[in-house]
Parts: structure tokens; C-alpha cells; sequence
């Protein structure tokens, strides 16, 4: 240093040539200042050159993420407010993310169910539609979760007191949602859709598919769905409309994940803070 305004911003110890008067360092002391110095201001650009990488790299604070066309990195410790909403679709490693959570005590976790029993009346998604359709808030009488990792509900075509066969939340009820839980962590959970769809024949037979292509979803009518060119279609579109809703509704933390990814579960523990080691493929036979 040889400015001494420069000096003082940038120097962890007295500079050469800036000494108080009448201060007088042997060769050693001066060549150990240098030292010292040389190595604060290697940690300084090191720092800084971290800081820099971090506005533009997968690992940006959601503000910056959120902006950007291209979703799905990992979000550095995210700031994460109850409830923590699953928005992909069924058959993306729904039950890894609710065992993902359970794993370490901290979260009450929905999967499917959200009352005791196995009933269609149990199923969140029926309890999500029945409140909405009833004026309510569409967590009511069921908000005793913190992760709900699956909202949506199926297989309900053998109950007379239910007129539907499948109700999806996460695409039928995002207004109402942000309506009444405006800072709910939203949590997009996708996978190859060549993949999802193969899942969905081989799931209990196949019955899963039959029931997209039955349900009367929007964005896939009832009898839409039998070629995959159209499931295809349907499932990117809602990858899509997730992203502009959390893009447009920037209240909500936000996260994707491919849960096929190798960097999955890191991703996962840099946002929710829970040991990557929770994170594990399940159901792998197929079987929920």
C-alpha cells in the first residue's frame, strides 16, 4: 500500500511506509506483515469472486432464480414458510419427498391421505374440494400438516357420495390456494415425462392411466389421452404453468426438483436443510 486512504480500506495491519512514528520493525516483522496482507487480500478476491458467482449460478437466492426463464436449480437455503405444497404430478416421486421429510422428525407430512383411514373421504383431495367448493379456505380441517406432499386424489368412481373420479389441486385450485396461504412453499417435483408416463401404465396395472385419460382434467378431457403425444402434452404444459404462477405470485418460495436427478437430494437439503441421506428412490416396484 502506498495511499493511506487505500490503506486503511484494504489492510489488515499497519502498511509499509504507513507506520505510527517512531515505530521501527525488524526485516522479519516486515516480511510476516507482507505475508499476512498478501494472504488477507487472496481471501478478500476469493470472496468476492463467490459473491459475483452466486448472482448468476445454479445455487442463486430464489429472488434471482425466480426471474430467470430456466427454473429447477438448487436454491441456497430457501426461505421456507409453512405449508409446504407438492405441485407435480402423481407417479414424481411423491412418496420419496413425504419419507424425504418425515426423515428427520422436524415436519408433520401428508401423502395422499390426510385423515385417518383409507376412505375416499380421507383423501386430501377430496377434503381440498369440498372446502373450496363450500367457500372455504381449501386447507380446512386438514391444516394440521406442514407438507402435503400429495393434494391431489383418484380411484374415487366407486363412491356414490363422490360425482368426480379425480380431483388435482395443484392444477384446478392454484388461485385458491395463493388466496389463502399467499407464502405456502410451493415445491415442483417433475422427471423425465417419457418416464412418467411408462410409471403410469406400469402403476397397479395400469389403472392410473385409465384414470387421466377418464378424469375430465383441465387440459385433458375425458377420453383425451390414450396416445402419449397427448399425456405429453398435458404434463409439460402443467410443468409450464406452475413455473409462470410462482413466476407471477413471487410471495411464494419456490423450488423444482427432477427427482431423477443425481443431484437431488443435495438439492433438496441446500433448500429445506434436512442431510441429503433422507432423500431416497421409493417405490421403485411401482407400488404406492
Amino acid at each position: 500500500c502506498t495511499d493511506s486512504l487505500t490503506c486503511r480500506r484494504i489492510c489488515p495491519l499497519p502498511c509499509s511506509g504507513l507506520l505510527p512514528s517512531g515505530l521501527a520493525l525488524s526485516s522479519g516483522m516486515k516480511i510476516l506483515y507482507r505475508f499476512i496482507s498478501f494472504a488477507f487480500l487472496l481471501r478478500l478476491g476469493y470472496l468476492l469472486s463467490l459473491r459475483n458467482l452466486s448472482r448468476h449460478s445454479a445455487y442463486a437466492p430464489f429472488s434471482d432464480v425466480i426471474n430467470t426463464p430456466l427454473l429447477g436449480a438448487s436454491i441456497t437455503q430457501m426461505n421456507v414458510s409453512l405449508p409446504i405444497l407438492v405441485m407435480g404430478m402423481p407417479k414424481t416421486g411423491t412418496t420419496t419427498i413425504s419419507h424425504f421429510f418425515e426423515c428427520p422428525g422436524r415436519y408433520n407430512v401428508s401423502h395422499f391421505f390426510c385423515r385417518p383411514g383409507k376412505m375416499a373421504e380421507s383423501k386430501c383431495g377430496v377434503r381440498v374440494k369440498d372446502n373450496i367448493d363450500k367457500g372455504r379456505s381449501p386447507l380446512q380441517g386438514i391444516e394440521n400438516f406442514d407438507v402435503y406432499a400429495q393434494l391431489d386424489a383418484w380411484a374415487l368412481r366407486k363412491n356414490k357420495k363422490i360425482d368426480y373420479k379425480c380431483y388435482l389441486p395443484q392444477v384446478e385450485a392454484l388461485e385458491q390456494i395463493h388466496a389463502h396461504y399467499p407464502k405456502a412453499t410451493l415445491l415442483l417435483n417433475t422427471r423425465r415425462v417419457e418416464n412418467w408416463i411408462r410409471s403410469l401404465d406400469s402403476y397397479n396395472g395400469g389403472r392410473m392411466r385409465n384414470q387421466m385419460e377418464s378424469c375430465d382434467i383441465p387440459g385433458l378431457p375425458a377420453g383425451i389421452g390414450i396416445q402419449d403425444s397427448d399425456l405429453k402434452t398435458f404434463y409439460l404444459d402443467h410443468i409450464e404453468r406452475i413455473r409462470a404462477f410462482a413466476r407471477a405470485h413471487p410471495s411464494h418460495s419456490f423450488l423444482e426438483v427432477d427427482i431423477e436427478s443425481s443431484d437431488a437430494g443435495m438439492m433438496m437439503e441446500d433448500a429445506f436443510g434436512i442431510d441429503h441421506s433422507c432423500w431416497g428412490h421409493k417405490n421403485k416396484s411401482d407400488k404406492q
